[in-house]
């Protein structure tokens, strides 16, 4: 009797046990283990980097291309080139709000031209000295009552070569200057463009692509 009284009591300590070190178990796996952020360092890891995307192109590609002796350029199709008096190419675009230019002479109120004058030959011809002639000699004025302002002379590239550059900017027209040497001759560049706020940025920004595409071909 008293042997089996024994075995009861070691089977309920087995128990109570087991027990116990269930509970410590499970509060162990809380404290320690439940708030541990795994570590992935041991996974390999992907050397391929994000491939990034070509560059637009300055010029859209359905821009047309103009060639001569002297110059060559791109220009969008909804713009048109024609020869001057003196044999050189001149840049013409009439935006929508433009009236129809007729021979008595319409104002142009909205769009650009690009025109190209031969000053002489570059043996004779400073671009620098010409460039500030004139500016000083030109004799600023604005569509729309206001008083242009005239920047000052910068250098920038056209063609691969240095450019003596500046503005005249009025409310809604602006003009570059660009002088210009391919070795031979002094060419001024004048773009002219005119609208109203929105259209200037967007005439300035299609003119830059212009000129950025012209080169001398000789």
């Amino acid at each position: 009797m008293k042997q089996k009284g024994l075995s009861i009591l070691s089977v309920i300590i087995t128990i109570l046990l087991l027990t116990s070190l269930s509970i410590f178990g499970y509060w162990a796996y809380l404290k320690f283990f439940s708030n541990t952020k795994l570590n992935l360092s041991f996974l390999p890891k992907s050397s391929a980097s994000p491939t990034p995307a070509p560059s637009p192109s300055r010029s859209p590609t359905a821009w047309q291309q103009y060639s001569d002796s002297t110059f060559s350029f791109q220009f969008p199709p909804n713009a048109a080139v024609e020869q001057t008096s003196s044999n050189l190419p001149q840049i013409n675009f009439w935006g929508p709000k433009q009236p129809t230019l007729t021979a008595g002479g319409s104002t142009l109120i909205d769009g650009y031209v690009i025109t190209i004058n031969n000053l002489g030959s570059a043996a004779t011809t400073n671009i620098d000295n010409q460039t500030q002639t004139n500016r000083e000699s030109y004799q600023p004025h604005c569509q729309t009552p206001a008083t242009p302002n005239v920047t000052a002379i910068s250098s920038t590239s056209i063609g691969g070569e240095t450019t003596s550059t500046y503005s005249i900017i009025c409310p809604t027209e602006n003009t570059d200057e660009y002088f210009v040497s391919d070795g031979k001759n002094v060419y001024e560049i004048r773009n002219y463009y005119t609208g109203d706020a929105q259209s200037l940025i967007e005439y300035k920004q299609v003119t830059n692509q212009i000129l950025s595409t012209l080169k001398f071909t000789q």
